[in-house]
């Protein structure tokens, strides 16, 4: 390994095992592009740091809400505060940029890039990260389509950690959201399956009370089934 060499992997790995520190990082990757496509010792790339790194959390008071938007809003918080978990936008102006050069590779090299040492986008999905996944999907949309190994895409994945934010998201794909919605994971679920399931504890558990947590999920199944009306009727054998 020649010293240009050995000083490329020393950056890599500072702006891996350091993504907090985006100053720095952008101030690397910036001077070096090429950072976006190599790998750290771990075979890891700086966009999967990016997609497992803690979302910081800030209370932000409910707004003024009346009626049902009010029920609704505190019901989703559990209190009369919502808790924002969002990216340093330093962060996420890293992502924006070390995307940016990726997406100039070919589409096999990206998929490679992105699904080794393990699946980016689902690992990113799984912890809420919400704004990491809309970088990428704007500038390559190709990505709703990927699925993981049980045959589930990121919404399917959302909906399994009850991550509203990227639920969300799609609704920014069209028409091809009634492809989606009826995709069957490796055990035929479609993503209203999945949203009948108990998420995992630590979801559960953003609403204290057995009688709020029941509540919530009971809304978050009726959104569903909402979201998914316009694609199926309610009787259709897709739902039994």
């Amino acid at each position: 390994m020649t010293r240009t060499d050995q000083n490329e992997r020393h950056e890599v790995e500072v702006v891996i095992t350091q993504p907090s520190a985006a100053d720095a990082a952008l101030l690397l990757v910036n001077n070096n592009r090429q950072l976006a496509t190599l790998r750290a010792g771990n075979k890891e790339t700086a966009l999967h740091a990016l997609a497992r790194m803690p979302l910081t959390s800030s209370e932000v008071a409910n707004p003024n809400q009346q009626g049902f938007l009010k029920s609704l809003f505190n019901l989703f918080s559990g209190t009369n505060m919502v808790h924002n978990r969002r990216m340093n936008p330093k962060a996420l102006k890293l992502v924006e940029i070390l995307w940016e050069e990726v997406i100039l590779l070919d589409d096999y090299p990206i998929s490679v890039l992105i699904g080794l040492p393990w699946k980016l986008i689902f690992v990113a999905a799984e912890h809420g990260n919400d704004q990491f996944l809309s970088k990428l999907i704007d500038k390559y949309p190709d990505l709703i389509f990927k699925v993981n190994e049980h045959q589930l895409s990121i919404f399917h994945i959302a909906v399994l950690n009850r991550h509203e934010k990227i639920f969300n998201l799609i609704y920014e794909t069209g028409s091809i959201k009634d492809l989606i919605v009826v995709k069957e994971d490796e055990e035929k679920n479609i993503i209203l399956h999945l949203a009948a399931k108990l998420p995992p504890p630590n979801r559960l558990n953003i609403v204290s009370g057995a009688a709020l947590q029941l509540q919530r999920e009971l809304l978050w199944f009726k959104v569903n089934l909402h979201t998914f009306s316009c694609t199926f009727k309610v009787g259709d054998s897709a739902i039994d």
